[in-house]
Parts: structure tokens; sequence; C-alpha cells
């Protein structure tokens, strides 16, 4: 499992409201991630162990070490609100070309955990196996979901050459070139909040 490809950064909250809450979660984002086969880096779950995160020369010295690790990472996931130190990750990525996943979905199950469930069954009159509808909805309901949030969608304003705001958060993103922009090969989705911008033409 050495294969970069392999590798995704998890971007998620750390000092932004409840940090204990938010390292729990950064923990599960890693669990989702190795039983989808990747293997997750999560620097906020390692070097505020011996750095002090209140402390700004450290934690930027931890931000900076951070960022180092998202070179070598082929993805980077996003969780949860954005806060301004996922901003500057996701907008380091973005400068280095890396794709960056905005986890969207309301409730994730696992694929490994659907396929796992011990449904109980019988065989109909044709020899066909059959499993109630009820007891796979039941089995369903009670698989754990992953706590991922709701993508928004917005769409791109103009502003001036080379500008464009979100019309969702409302910042100003800069684009190389227009060619760029209209294949959408880069900015398919707003670095600073997440929106996929698909609602409308671009004005």
């Amino acid at each position: 499992m050495s294969d970069k490809s392999k590798l995704v950064y998890i971007c998620s909250p750390y000092s932004t409201g409840d940090v204990q809450k938010n390292v729990e979660k950064a923990k599960e984002y890693c669990k989702l991630a190795l039983k989808e086969g990747f293997v997750p880096v999560a620097p906020h779950l390692l070097y505020p162990q011996f750095l002090c995160d209140e402390d700004e020369a450290e934690r930027e010295h931890g931000i900076s070490c951070g960022l180092a690790l998202l070179d070598v990472c082929a993805e980077v996931w996003v969780f949860g609100d954005i806060s301004k130190g996922m901003r500057r990750e996701i907008e380091y990525a973005r400068n280095k070309k890396k794709k960056v996943v905005y986890m969207d979905l309301k409730e994730y199950i696992l694929r490994e955990d659907a396929l796992n469930i011990p449904f109980t069954g019988g065989i109909n009159d044709d020899g066909l196996c059959y499993v109630p509808l009820r007891d796979i909805t039941r089995h369903l309901r009670i698989l754990p979901a992953a706590d991922v949030r709701k993508i928004a969608h917005g769409k791109w304003i103009k502003k001036f050459c080379g500008e464009f705001r979100c019309n969702v958060c409302g910042e100003i993103t800069s684009i190389d070139t227009e060619i760029e922009f209209t294949k959408g090969m880069r900015y398919r989705y707003c670095p600073w909040c997440g929106a996929e911008m698909d609602m409308e033409d671009n004005e």
C-alpha cells in the first residue's frame, strides 16, 4: 500500500469548536478512507500531540509539516465546515493541481458494511432465494452513517478580468485564463466553501 495514488489527505476542522469532538470525527473520516481502500493522512491527529496549537509559532510549524505531507497525497478529502486553516490547505492543494473532493453525502453507508449484513431469508416455490424487504430495510437503518456534510450548489459571477465571485460564500477566486475557466478543469467547486458550481451558465 505504498502506492502514492492511494494516499488521501483528510482535511477537517480541528481547533474550531469542540476540539475533542473534532478529533473523534477526524478518526472516523480516517476509518472511512481505510475501508474504501485508501491510506488516510491526517496531520491534525499527529502534530497536536507534541506541538501547541495555541502557540502561533508551533501552530505554523505544524501547518507547514502538514502541507509537506499533502504534497505526496493524490487527493484531498474535505469534511465539515471549512475553517481558516482548512482554506489554506485547500488553496495549497489547488495550486499544486491536487484533486480536491468535497464529501457531499448526507448519509454515507460503506459498501463493505452493507455487503456483510447477515441477511436471513428462505427459498420460494421456484427454488429462488429471497430476503424479506422489511429485513433489508431494518438492517440498513441500523448501519452507522459517516458524518459528512451536504454540498452546496452555486454559480460563478464574473467580476473583473480573471476574477470570479462565488454566489454562495461571496469569496473571489482568481482564474488564470478564461479558457481554463470555461473548460471547468480546476474550478468545478469553489475552493473556499466547497460549493459545486453547477446552477446556471456563468455570467
